[in-house]
């Protein structure tokens, strides 16, 4: 009900299947200021003040927006990291792995 006349920002194409994405686009009274299968193009169009969307607390804090409230009602989805296992043997791309992974476990941790 609180989102009743606001702008939103909602996922169009595949994205449109996600949990929050359907959530959002179905909360009544909203007007739906954007449909974009970009999500960088979805926030930064939240940025630009041009709407409400549902992203990750995480890329929410990183780009300087403000969380109105969680969804909590849409459960969790893990994140993967995939490589090919040939890569994988490489120091190089086991480095940046490592970092990406230690980077998603600090943000669990928050």
């Amino acid at each position: 009900a609180q989102l009743a006349g606001h702008h939103v920002l909602v996922q169009s194409g595949d994205l449109a299947n996600l949990p929050e994405a359907r959530w959002l686009a179905a909360r009544p009274g909203v007007e739906i200021a954007l449909r974009c299968s970009s999500m960088p193009a979805i926030v930064a169009a939240a940025v630009r003040d041009h709407g409400i969307c549902a992203i990750t607390t995480a890329w929410g804090a990183a780009t300087g927006l403000v969380q109105l409230f969680p969804l909590e009602q849409i459960a969790a989805r893990p994140v993967w990291l995939v490589a090919h296992p040939d890569v994988l043997e490489r120091a190089a791309v086991r480095v940046v792995a490592d970092r990406i992974a230690e980077g998603f476990r600090n943000l669990a941790r928050r």
